[in-house]
């Protein structure tokens, strides 16, 4: 979801929807942006794995 999200915004800056001229250029929002994709791409991963895991285990014990 957080992904998509993102397209959109780069997808409306490419257009020149939510900026004009040279606003489009700087691109400061970007400081929070990739470290909040990060985390929430590491949250996703890790609760997957939780998830992959725990089928495994209750898999076993049947």
């Amino acid at each position: 979801m957080a992904w998509n999200l993102y397209l959109i915004y780069e997808l409306g800056m490419k257009a020149e929807e939510f900026c004009s001229g040279l606003d489009c250029v700087k691109r400061t929002p970007l400081y929070w942006v990739y470290p909040l994709l990060a985390l929430v791409s590491l949250l996703a991963l890790v609760q997957g794995y939780v998830h992959i895991r725990d089928q495994r285990q209750s898999a076993r014990r049947q």
